[in-house]
């Protein structure tokens, strides 16, 4: 049987990294042959085979991503996203919130990533899904 990106449904993380200004980390994708290529997220990815739980597989994809080891991670939400034309398959994000991180921020994979003050953070280019955890984030969301 074979399996076309319309029968596919994945699992996404994503994490809302605070600093001790309140500022979140935030990154613009940069790799062209990203699908929304110029749009801003959260660091994250999917979830794979290897990974234990929605939580390790959060820490690993910021890890990856950042070089940041983080810890104490609290659920903002789950969001679904349908088939469409803009989104190729179907799925869920699940986000997560910390402020307890080590390491030294280094830009290790598509995202130039930074800090930046949530308000400010709205005003650009988000996916549509890391729009809806910021501002329920920003409104003090669980």
């Amino acid at each position: 049987m074979e399996i076309s990106k319309h029968d596919l449904f994945l699992v996404s993380v994503m994490v809302i990294v605070q600093n001790e200004k309140g500022e979140v980390l935030i990154g613009k994708r940069i790799r062209k042959c990203h699908l929304f290529f110029g749009y801003y997220e959260f660091p994250g990815g999917k979830l794979e085979k290897k990974d234990k739980s929605l939580k390790s597989a959060a820490i690993r994809e910021v890890k990856e991503e950042s070089n940041l080891d983080v810890s104490n991670l609290k659920l903002v939400g789950v969001k679904y996203y349908p088939h469409s034309t803009e989104n190729l398959y179907a799925g869920i994000s699940v986000c997560f919130k910390t402020k307890k991180f080590t390491g030294e921020l280094q830009n290790l994979e598509s995202s130039n990533l930074t800090f930046m003050k949530p308000k400010e953070a709205l005003k650009l280019k988000l996916l549509p899904w890391v729009r809806h955890f910021l501002e329920n984030y920003q409104n003090g969301g669980s």
